[in-house]
């Protein structure tokens, strides 16, 4: 079980979770941020921020700086949840339930890539069958690829990504993108984008979306694959942030579960919205049982 920490509570919580860790027969780790991943701040004047010793001071660069980490755990198969995401105990049983079936079927999805990237092995060529499972699987392709096109599509990582009903949550959600730059430039593929990605003339977009994405998916890697060919370098993120006491604002790498995954393979599944509760301050969990 890996937990991303700031260093400076690593110890704490190190203690913290130790009982748990023991009782229930899991290794912990609690990875940190890497520092050089951290990005400087803007004043409402637009200069950057700095210390007494004239230094840019920065601040961790957002969850899109945590890609790094993830090419460092060595399991085909991880399941990442955003910790803002705490549903009451009364539902731990049935969130268990559908993160074991997404898990299943991240497992039959891997099977049925590995079986197409034997048989283009054994043909030689490109079939239209091939073709189509791509693009159920959102490489979003308008022409028949080549060859290497296919095995290089078939060698990307995958995520199956859990969705629920839109309720006027704030934040992100699955959306088609026309991707703008890169190898998949001029593709439309399915895409998680968050809120702040937005401008106010397509607002009206996010306002009609159907499902909202309380990241809680499941990642299919190769492992010590380098992740950072399929992240969308144009969707760096953008936001007003409170540091040092006042107002700030910031640039964030790509997102971990929308502009640095854009390359990847992704599939959307609904859960019930009773997977979902979301947890922003020590308020949100008075009640819950």
């Amino acid at each position: 079980v890996w937990f991303t920490v700031q260093e400076a509570r690593r110890a704490q919580i190190q203690e913290h979770l130790a009982n748990a860790a023991e009782s229930f027969n899991f290794q912990l780790h609690l990875p940190s941020q890497d520092p050089a991943t951290d990005t400087p701040m803007l004043d409402d004047a637009g200069a950057w921020i700095t210390d007494a010793q004239g230094e840019v001071v920065r601040r961790p660069g957002g969850h899109g700086a945590l890609l790094p980490l993830l090419e460092q755990v060595m399991t085909p198969f991880v399941v990442i949840r955003n910790i803002d995401n705490a549903p009451s105990p009364s539902c731990t049983e049935e969130r268990l339930l559908w993160t074991q079936a997404m898990v299943e079927e991240a497992q039959t999805w891997a099977r049925e890539r590995e079986g197409w990237r034997v048989r283009l092995g054994a043909r030689g060529d490109v079939c239209s069958e091939c073709v189509a499972w791509l693009n159920r699987a959102g490489a979003g392709l308008t022409s028949t690829p080549t060859l290497q096109d296919c095995v290089d599509w078939l060698t990307r990582p995958m995520r199956l990504v859990g969705v629920v009903r839109n309720e006027g949550q704030p934040g992100g959600g699955p959306f088609w993108v026309r991707v703008s730059d890169g190898p998949d430039a001029g593709l439309v593929r399915p895409q998680i984008v968050e809120a702040v990605e937005f401008t106010h003339e397509t607002h009206d977009v996010l306002g009609a979306a159907t499902h909202f994405n309380p990241v809680d998916m499941v990642c299919i890697l190769h492992p010590g694959q380098s992740l950072s060919p399929f992240v969308d370098a144009t969707r760096h993120l953008k936001a007003n942030k409170t540091a040092l006491g006042r107002e700030v604002r910031i640039l964030e790498h790509p997102g971990l579960w929308n502009g640095g995954m854009s390359g990847w393979l992704t599939r959307f599944v609904e859960m019930p919205s009773s997977c979902f509760q979301p947890v922003k301050s020590a308020l949100d969990l008075v009640g819950r049982k």
